[in-house]
């Protein structure tokens, strides 16, 4: 994961009032204080941008130079890196005020031994979620809440670097955090569930996909909300409004619903959709088992590494409709089927990749349920994933479906995040 990480006031902690205020006194200035809290001179005091200027290059950069780091900052970058993600230090300090923002942001976090790999200065505030949309970057943590915002609407995810001078507008963000502990939290948090979401998507590919600036566009035959929905896969470009209006075309030229699968950090796009009609049709629990422990059971279930005829004369019995086309699946694959004598009454299938299995499929026909077929086809299928070098596992259920998610929590999985699906 690219994240970007703003300097002042996010990384450091600038004081701006006492070194500004002994400069007025000492020059016997008319300026007077107007906002303590504020996080900008112009906003502190009654300057206008060149008196900003004037107090710069009369040594006034020494309130950024000299700013100590945030408790924990360095210790957090390091273990992001440690994690394997690229930091990229994103600031807006100009040539006008630092001369050389670049060297200067470079020798204040080398001195204090913070860890970075790349070094982006000079750049507006206004731009920073451009810039990150149109490198690759798909985190942001970042103190200005207007920033944030931008990000959010381009499908970055945004962390708010909480301070007196924004605490009242911290609800805004999805995400945000007070310290740095709190936001290396929410930066591993964020990266675990774009990970296992990843995971979830390739495990269920869709017969056709498009890529349209950020957005992955999903259409099958398949009867699943996820074969059919948008996901928003990467950071965006283009308007909001007309991504929206153009993806509803192509929706409806192949005659299947517009339908968007969102997170809470797509709060920017999940108010858009819900102002322009579209409504919630479910919501669904992500869960996740930080280890598989046990070897399961399960002998007598018939248990096969590729969808077998067997497979598909269960799934003929124990659902309805178009099924997913199970040859598209990259992923390792089990497959597990529960039979009364001839009759199958359960199935499951768990998809090994990237250190998890991920169980899916999973259905007991309704005259076996509340006998333990599920919990022993799930037990099975951990099983065989742990023999095939997984070390994790995940699963999903809708929000609403209190027994799976009563069943998927006594085997020990713990919800980790939630998503939904909005349509007209």
């Amino acid at each position: 994961m690219k994240i970007a990480i703003d300097v002042d006031d996010t990384l450091n902690v600038v004081d701006r009032v006492s070194r500004a205020s002994a400069y007025i006194e000492r020059r016997g200035l008319p300026f007077k204080l107007k906002d303590e809290n504020a996080a900008a001179f112009v906003e502190t005091f009654d300057w206008g941008k060149d008196d900003v200027t004037k107090f710069m290059h009369d040594g006034g950069i020494t309130v950024f130079t000299d700013a100590p780091a945030r408790q924990g900052a360095r210790e957090a970058l390091a273990a992001l890196q440690a994690d394997g993600h690229e930091i990229v230090i994103l600031t807006a300090r100009q040539k006008d005020w630092f001369g050389n923002p670049e060297k200067l942001s470079r020798d204040w976090l080398e001195k204090r031994r913070i860890p970075y790999d790349e070094i982006v200065a000079d750049i507006s505030f206004r731009d920073k979620a451009r810039y990150c949309a149109e490198h690759g970057i798909s985190v942001i943590v970042e103190n200005n809440v207007d920033v944030c915002i931008e990000a959010e609407e381009r499908g970055i995810r945004a962390v708010l670097a909480i301070g007196k001078f924004n605490s009242n507008r911290a609800r805004e963000i999805a995400y945000a955090g007070a310290s740095w502990r709190q936001i290396l939290a929410e930066l591993r948090f964020i990266a675990n569930m774009d990970y296992v979401e990843e995971l979830s998507t390739r495990a269920c590919p869709a017969r056709k996909t498009e890529d349209y600036d950020g957005w992955e566009l999903r259409f099958d035959e398949w009867s699943a909300r996820r074969g059919n929905c948008i996901r928003l896969s990467a950071p965006s470009t283009l308007p909001l409004n007309e991504k929206i209006e153009l993806t509803e075309e192509r929706y409806h030229a192949e005659n299947k619903p517009c339908r968007f699968r969102l997170t809470a950090a797509d709060r920017r796009l999940d108010t858009e959709l819900k102002n322009r009609g579209y409504a919630i049709e479910t919501s669904v629990v992500g869960f996740e088992l930080d280890r598989i422990q046990s070897a399961g059971t399960g002998d007598d279930l018939n248990v096969s590494h590729m969808a077998t005829e067997e497979w598909y004369r269960a799934l003929s019995c124990l659902a309805a409709g178009p099924q997913r086309s199970y040859a598209l699946i990259r992923g390792e694959t089990v497959y597990v089927i529960a039979c009364d004598g001839e009759k199958p009454v359960g199935m499951g299938m768990g998809v090994i990749e990237g250190g998890y299995v991920g169980l899916f499929d999973l259905r007991v026909h309704r005259d076996y349920r509340r006998k333990g077929i599920a919990k022993k086809i799930c037990a099975r299928i951990l099983a065989e994933g742990k023999n095939m070098g997984a070390t994790k596992a995940h699963i999903q259920a809708e929000k609403s479906n209190y027994a799976a998610s009563e069943l998927f929590i006594g085997i020990g999985f713990k919800k980790i995040y939630e998503y939904w699906y909005r349509t007209k």
